[in-house]
């Protein structure tokens, strides 16, 4: 039986870095459009308490 792959998850510093911008202009980036109609994706999970989000719904 196959087994399915972990879901791709970034940090906000990844982000960062496949934007090619510092780490604040995300942090912005979630504060801004939080009331859009296309908001910065909820973690998917804290590890160590730093937010995690799937890449597929960053993408998005």
């Amino acid at each position: 039986m196959p087994v399915a792959a972990a879901p791709l998850e970034m940090s906000l510093s990844d982000v960062a870095a496949l934007a090619r911008v510092q780490r604040p202009v995300v942090s912005m980036w979630r504060t801004r459009s939080a009331a859009s109609a296309h908001p910065f994706p909820l973690p998917a999970r804290t590890v160590r308490g730093r937010d995690v989000f799937d890449a597929a719904e960053v993408a998005a």
